[in-house]
């Protein structure tokens, strides 16, 4: 996902990990920057701590990874989910929401999206969503009623547009 009429720099992302968040953590950083991922360095850190069946060290280190990188619980996030059945119309309504969020002030909110869902076609419905990011909970809610007034005032019918806020899959 890219943000809205934003690209991806090395300023979106701390300069470097905390000295207590250990250098595995530094290869997500560096595919976030474009480059290559290594899944083993991203992983060795859960194996040693799941291998040891040290529940405290896994959260200990997992709370300070998602702190560093402003994850839940360290911010609010939502999944907003815009379907139809006819192509042409998801297509139109992503893209009229995602006009409105560019051209609508949302400071502290980083707004990524329109993209095609994960599962982009469900059964006989097409999928794209945006995922919202805010430090501040009441300004995540006051942005979401805002874009769901909107979608109202465009004419998008309300139950093709799915808010989750803290979502637990954005599948």
């Amino acid at each position: 996902l890219r943000g809205v009429g934003e690209v991806y720099s090395s300023r979106d992302l701390p300069a470097a990990a905390p000295p207590d968040v250990e250098a595995p953590w530094e290869a997500l950083r560096r595919w976030h920057l474009g480059q290559p991922l290594d899944p083993q360095a991203m992983a060795h850190a859960l194996i040693h701590v799941s291998g040891q069946h040290d529940f405290a060290a896994f959260y200990d280190k997992e709370l300070r990874f998602r702190n560093w990188m402003r994850y839940p619980p360290f911010s609010a996030l939502a999944n907003v989910l815009v379907r139809s059945d006819r192509l042409e119309d998801a297509l139109k309504w992503a893209g009229l929401l995602g006009q409105w969020l560019e051209k609508t002030p949302h400071e502290g909110i980083r707004a990524l999206g329109p993209a095609a869902a994960p599962l982009s076609r469900l059964k006989t419905e097409y999928r794209y969503h945006f995922v919202l990011k805010s430090s501040s909970r009441a300004r995540l809610n006051g942005l979401l009623r805002s874009m769901l007034a909107h979608a109202v005032a465009q004419k998008i019918p309300r139950t093709n547009v799915v808010v989750d806020v803290d979502a637990l899959s954005l599948l």
